[in-house]
């Protein structure tokens, strides 16, 4: 039961990886070119951190206890998800 769960979790993040890349190829995020400025990375922090917290208490409110691997990895979707905005 916990190894269904956690394989379908698994298997939703990847999704969400592939949808990201494949949305990140098309905004030309991979160029060599994309710099950002301290203050531009101060704000990205920011707007991260409060992101990810809001999901990790949404999920843990529903009863499911969010580990440091999942965090990690919802915080580097998130972070895909603000460069392809």
């Amino acid at each position: 039961m916990i190894n269904a769960k956690l394989k379908s979790r698994l298997d939703d993040l990847g999704k969400k990886i592939e949808q990201k890349k494949k949305e990140l190829q098309q905004h030309g995020i991979f160029s060599k070119k994309h710099q950002l400025t301290q203050g531009e990375l101060d704000d990205r922090y920011k707007k991260l951190k409060m992101q990810l917290d809001q999901e990790v208490e949404s999920l843990e409110t529903s009863n499911h206890h969010v580990n440091e691997f999942e965090k990690a990895i919802l915080n580097w979707v998130n972070s895909l998800d603000l460069d392809s905005r």
